[in-house]
């Protein structure tokens, strides 16, 4: 009768590595969660995500568990309708990192490149290229 040393129990994991890509079948899950809450402002209970999903709530329970494990969804222990979606996989596009906007650019026609037959005030409060079009420059005397 062998037993195993307390210091043997964070062993590597055997079969295949973990991973956090979603399978179809958790995609529509994780979905229907987010539309339930949407439509009525609370989450669904493993029962009513089976009935929504035609599947057993037995099913239904498996695959939210397998969106906590992933990082998808946060559930507490022991308390129903606690369903929460973290990560939204249909949000993110792969290898891109979201960046912040902050101001705001003026659309329309480019304006022409400046070139040196460009004539200037002498305040350099504006100028004109090619005797074409005039600009103002922003820059305080």
């Amino acid at each position: 009768m062998s037993r195993q040393p307390k210091g043997r129990q964070h062993e590597k994991r055997r079969g295949r590595p973990a991973s956090t890509e979603i399978t179809e079948p958790q995609r529509r899950t994780l979905r229907a969660i987010q539309a339930f809450i949407s439509k009525r402002g609370f989450p669904p209970t493993s029962k009513e995500l089976g009935d929504i999903l035609g599947i057993s709530s037995a099913s239904a329970y498996e695959q939210v568990s397998q969106l906590v494990r992933k990082g998808y969804v946060r559930r507490e222990a022991r308390k129903a309708r606690s369903l929460e979606v973290v990560e939204d996989p249909e949000r993110e596009v792969a290898g891109l990192d979201p960046v912040p906007i902050i101001g705001r650019v003026a659309a329309g026609q480019p304006w022409p490149k400046r070139t040196s037959s460009a004539s200037c005030s002498s305040n350099m409060t504006w100028c004109a290229v090619d005797d074409t079009l005039p600009w103002r420059s922003r820059a305080t005397a």
